[in-house]
């Protein structure tokens, strides 16, 4: 056999070797993780101070907020160069690069969360240009705020508020899901401005000041009853309306 194909052979075994090496090394590293935290897949864990969530940008990547004991940023290691965190006046912001930001959401693209903030205490949500999930809990007042080509798709939970304002603009759309458990408000204020879009018929609330301007929809179901005075209800506000 000639010496140039040994050397071929060669470095093909030892290739193979190395390979068999690094993925049975990383076998023992994954097999070592605690699976039983659910939060295992987050290489990167920081607790912080807040009460406030502002997110600017990242509607080209999946994030999620959700209730917790604790407030704390999860995210993946692969996003850690494209955005940048911090805590300013109670407030945790997020800013994401100019280049995870796009007009067109592709939505069927987001399997897991590469960003996650969990919450045991929450006051406001402001997001612009962002792309997130976020899970209700039970609390007396929520202020949420979505601009830009913003979407926000909202869990219910059958969460109980005291009060809810929410104000959108721009081409921000909401969505609140979970119609089998409704969250329940005493108090709901919406304001819609712009080509905004959100779904309420997944809201039970008690006292409904809804305000739409512009080129905005708004979808509402049996929970909620357009209020009784002098304001016209648009025709862009849909008594049944099927989630886009």
């Amino acid at each position: 056999m000639k010496k140039s194909k040994k050397l071929i052979y060669s470095l093909i075994l030892v290739l193979f070797i190395g390979i068999v090496y690094n993925a049975s090394k990383l076998k023992n590293q994954f097999d070592k993780i605690d699976k039983t935290d659910e939060y295992w897949e987050y290489p990167v864990q920081k607790a912080l101070d807040f009460s406030h969530i502002r997110i600017e940008g990242g509607n080209r990547t999946y994030s999620g907020i959700s209730p917790g004991t604790e407030n704390k940023l999860f995210y993946k290691s692969e996003i850690e160069s494209q955005f940048k965190y911090s805590v300013v006046n109670d407030t945790l912001i997020i800013e994401f690069d100019k280049d995870m930001i796009t007009t067109k959401v592709n939505q069927k693209q987001f399997r897991r969360y590469k960003v996650l903030i969990t919450y045991a205490e929450l006051k406001s949500i402001s997001t612009n240009d962002s792309y997130l999930d976020f899970g209700l809990d039970t609390m007396e007042e929520l202020k949420i705020e979505t601009e830009g080509f913003t979407t926000l798709k909202i869990e219910s939970n059958g969460a109980q508020l005291d009060t809810l304002n929410i104000e959108m603009s721009e081409n921000a759309f909401t969505v609140f899901r979970d119609t089998d458990n409704p969250m329940n408000v005493k108090l709901l204020k919406t304001k819609l401005v712009d080509s905004s879009f959100i779904d309420l018929t997944s809201i039970k609330a008690e006292t409904f000041l809804p305000e739409i301007f512009g080129k905005s929809e708004m979808g509402i179901g049996s929970g909620l009853k357009w209020p009784v005075s002098n304001v016209v209800k648009p025709t862009t506000v849909i008594d049944s309306i099927q989630s886009r």
